[in-house]
């Protein structure tokens, strides 16, 4: 069956699933000021603020913060564009919370920078300051605007931001440039961004540690920054909450216990009364209230804290949220989804006439703004569905074909795309997935985020350009959405929906005279158990260690009204069994209603693999099993933290092969500056040239006899002489003595909005290499701020003779194939993408961790011609001394080839050892 919509501007053709809709909530405050200046002392007090400027594209100047007659100001000049500027930043941090929320206002009196482009600063940020929120007047490109940085999709770091619509009215009061007071409210989740006192925009920002700067920036070489500011203050805001933001019920089940809590204090003198507000009472209510509606009085001067029980009535979802007439805030809601239990939701091979009424309807709603004429007969079906992470929904379709010809029949459309939608009823939240050809390629479009446009390329399926057929899935867990293309995953994306989702399946064309043809099948819409996992999947252990824990994790729904029960099994007792096993099984037993999470310990018997297999008779799939390696207690072979200030040529080689075939400047080099390596990189000549220091001596690995290497990557540093284009990596090397095969593991530093972030590149001429001359794998472990700050991180590579594991900061990434046990060498290094821009890495105490090497003896054969030859068995490297007291132990130059060395005797004494 196909749906076949033409000659329109983004237009819609699709079909759609039923939601309904949450009630807005309410935003009453009760404030503590816990942080205020009016700027009247004419002195930038220390203890107050530090002298900053966030990073934005790297432009220079001599803007600086001036405080006189009784205001903040920020002027000065861009001597290097793009985008030179200062800020002050507050000394002290705000944790905020749900129950806390915290709120930063300030006056900004004036914008009269001069120039192409000059803006107000207001930045919120994380507490590593690497991620942000930033809030602004851009005078001279979109005004009020706001920038994000928090690595994920939808981001926009860098350049004009995303316009705020609500203050860019060019007939409204808020484009004057004069006085306008600035305010973000954060709570831990997202910033609400205000322009005196009216809403603009909601923005994600998943932080509870925030930082707060305010300050003035300018676009152009010559152009001139002039802001300023007064009465800056910082409140924090008592709120009304829910001690869980979701539940998960299967019909006439219910939830005990849920607590409500007022801020600390707020019912010391006078009771309060909050009301527990069900939005479909048909779907959930508070247990003991009346029409959905339950009232919770705190006493004076008792707790506040009170508990409810939760009833579910019938499959749906239902909002409960805190309502009260006091003016009191609700920091969040309880959303409770009711669930009929795992199963098919709708499934439909398109075998019939026409479309089926009962499951489908068509909607007309474009993706922009466009109109048009398409073939899809109209009707009125309607299904309610639901996916939360007790219950994941999984949606499922073959993408059979696109055919993107315009309207003459032979000239392609400039743009055309495929793909499905979950959204709510009116798109106010959505998440497409689709192929959009002419543009991005196969991309995720969310609202909010980036709702129009070529949305967020999707690294992983950039080689897959075909219009063929092509297998579609999203699963969504009521928070966020996993992206499958052909089972292949390409991320995970936002979407807190958890109850009435639509499920729409189209085509869109993009301009006039443009036009589509989808062709769909095979439409699979259902909610599923998610599956039982054991965290972690992979266990190193010496001989003899019992102190490794795995955590078992059931899905809450399968001991939710009867128990149920993991048996836990190795497949070599002889090498590794759970603590308490019998027979080499433990079986885990979960009790109806209690806990859906246990662990046990692993007891490392002898030497070598096992794997632990999990099973149960419920019928649950099992995410999979827990790989064991028991190996010997590992040695240091080689470390070096640097101290001599110089790089030792005993044991390191530079490297200056280029990632691609890029040229190094003459003056790039690695040097030892403040008792670490500085790798310093400018491009002479595009693309990606650089420098690596590389381990001399090589390595062997073994399943288990494994071995790693570990250095702390201590800055990513850079020059943007290219502006906001400029790409750089550093990272690790584990490679065979020719680099020939090899795993990279690199940051990759972006500053445009690309997908940037820690990655891998392998080659070892297998399916599945991505050499390094292309683009590298993300590595979703390590997608959160705390790992992309360019700052200090302990990176770590183990290899086992088969494949190697990725660490950072003790956090395991990746396991990649990596065939090699003989040979191995070590590297690190830092790389710049295009000709003139500067990449520094800084890395320190690097370090091989394995298996020392077994020693045979030495044994001495006296020559016809007076030479001694010296014979050993067994790896090690030959030393000698003149002296044993004092020993003075060296290594024999040159290196033995093999096992022997032939020596003629001089005057006096030589000792030999292997070590």
């Amino acid at each position: 069956m196909s749906f076949v919509p033409r000659y329109f501007q983004w237009p819609a053709a699709a079909v759609i699933l039923f939601l309904s809709l949450c009630p807005p909530r309410a935003a009453a405050q009760i404030t503590n000021t816990v942080f205020f200046d009016d700027f009247a002392d004419g002195v930038i007090d220390a203890n107050k603020y530090q002298p900053d400027a966030p990073f934005f594209e790297g432009g220079q100047g001599d803007i600086h913060a001036t405080e006189a007659n009784g205001v903040l100001e920020f002027t000065g000049t861009v001597s290097q564009q793009w985008w030179a500027g200062a800020t002050l930043r507050i000394v002290p941090t705000f944790t905020v919370s749900d129950e806390t929320n915290v709120v930063i206002s300030v006056d900004r009196v004036s914008e009269a920078g001069v120039g192409t482009s000059s803006r107000s600063a207001l930045w919120t940020m994380d507490s590593t300051r690497s991620t942000f929120v930033l809030f602004a007047d851009n005078r001279g490109e979109n005004h009020w605007e706001y920038n994000r940085k928090i690595n994920e999709a939808g981001d926009q770091p860098t350049g004009g931001g995303v316009a705020i619509t609500a203050f860019d009215d060019p007939l409204g009061p808020f484009l004057d440039e004069g006085l306008h007071r600035m305010k973000a409210v954060a709570n831990g989740k997202t910033v609400k961004l205000y322009l005196d006192d009216v809403f603009g925009a909601e923005v994600k920002f998943p932080f509870t540690n925030l930082v707060f700067q305010i300050g003035s920036y300018a676009r152009a070489t010559g152009d001139t920054a002039d802001t300023t500011f007064d009465n800056l203050r910082v409140e924090t805001v008592g709120t009304a909450t829910f001690s869980t933001t979701s539940l998960t019920l299967t019909a006439g089940q219910s939830a005990p216990s849920v607590t409500v809590r007022i801020p600390p204090g707020a019912n010391a003198t006078t009771a309060i009364q909050v009301r527990v507000v069900s939005s479909d009472p048909a779907v959930a209510i508070p247990v003991g209230g009346t029409g959905g509606t339950l009232t919770l009085t705190f006493t004076a001067g008792g707790s506040n804290t009170k508990t409810f029980d939760v009833q579910a009535l019938g499959v749906g979802g239902a909002q409960f949220t805190l309502q009260d007439d006091i003016g009191l805030a609700a920091g969040n809601a309880l959303d409770v989804t009711v669930v009929s239990g795992p199963g098919l939701r709708l499934q439909d091979d398109f075998a019939g006439a026409s479309i089926d009424t009962n499951k489908w309807q068509v909607n007309n709603q474009p993706f922009e703004t466009g109109v048009g004429t398409f073939t899809v007969a109209p009707s009125n079906g309607v299904l309610v569905i639901s996916g939360t992470k007790d219950l994941p929904l999984s949606v499922e379709i073959d993408r059979v074909s696109i055919d993107p010809t315009s309207s003459d029949t032979v000239t392609p459309s400039t743009a055309a795309r495929t793909g499905i939608f979950l959204a709510t009823g009116d798109r106010s939240k959505f998440l497409f997935f689709g192929q959009d050809l002419g543009e991005t390629g196969w991309e995720v479009n969310t609202n909010p985020g980036n709702p129009t446009g070529g949305g967020t390329a999707i690294p992983a399926f950039a080689t897959v350009t075909d219009t063929n057929s092509h297998h579609l899935k999203l699963v969504g867990d009521g928070e966020d959405v996993d992206v499958y293309l052909d089972n292949q995953s390409g991320g995970r994306f936002d979407f807190p929906v958890s109850s009435g989702i639509y499920v729409e399946v189209g085509a869109y064309a993009r301009i006039t005279g443009d036009a589509v043809r989808g062709v769909f099948d095979n439409a699979k819409i259902e909610n599923v158990l998610p599956c039982i996992s054991a965290i972690p999947t992979s266990v190193s252990a010496i001989v003899g260690q019992t102190t490794n824990t795995v955590t078992v994790t059931i899905p809450k729904l399968l001991n939710a009204t009867s128990p149920a029960a993991v048996t836990v099994t190795s497949s070599d007792a002889n090498v590794a069994v759970p603590q308490g096993a019998v027979n080499g099984s433990l079986t885990l037993n979960f009790l109806t209603g209690g806990t859906n999470v246990q662990t046990f310990n692993v007891n490392a018997v002898g030497l070598g693999t096992a794997t632990f297999t999990l099973s149960n008779g419920q019928g649950a799939c099992v995410a999979g099993s827990v790989a064991v390696t028991v190996t010997t207690v590992p040695a240091t072979l080689f470390s070096d933290n640097f101290s001599s200030g110089v790089i030792d040529s005993n044991k390191w080689v530079v490297d200056s092969v280029p990632l691609v075939d890029g040229v190094a400047s003459m003056d790039s080099a690695v040097t030892v500056s403040n008792q670490a390596v500085k790798v310093f990189v400018t491009a002479n000549q595009s693309t990606w040239p650089g420098l690596a220091l590389a381990t001399v001596k090589h390595y062997s690995a073994s399943t288990t006899s494994p071995v790693s290497f570990e250095v702390d990557r201590v800055k990513l540093d850079f020059v943007l002489v290219n502006g906001t284009s400029a790409k750089q990596r550093t990272g690790l090397w584990i490679t065979d003595s020719t680099r020939s095969n090899y795993v990279f593991f690199s940051e990759y530093a972006t500053h445009d909005g690309t997908a940037g972030g820690w990655q891998y590149h392998r080659n070892i001429g297998q399916a599945g290499d991505n050499p390094v001359t292309g683009n590298g794998t993300g590595i979703a472990a390590f997608a959160a701020a705390q790992f992309n700050d360019q700052g200090n991180h302990h990176v770590k590579a183990v290899a086992n003779g088969s494949t190697v594991k990725l660490y950072l900061d003790g956090v395991l990434g990746a396991e990649v194939p990596f065939p090699v046990a003989q040979g191995i060498v070590f590297e690190f290094g830092a790389y710049v993408q295009a000709a003139n821009d500067i990449v520094t890495g800084v890395f320190d105490n690097a370090i091989v961790v394995g298996t020392a090497p077994s020693l045979g003896p030495l044994a001495a054969t006296r020559q016809v011609n007076g030479n001694v030859v010296i014979n050993w068995t067994g790896a090690g490297t030959l030393q000698s001394t003149d002296s044993l007291s004092p020993l003075n132990w060296l290594d024999v130059t040159p290196a033995p080839v093999g096992n022997s060395i032939a020596v003629t005797p001089q005057a006096g004494s030589r000792f030999y050892r292997l070590r």
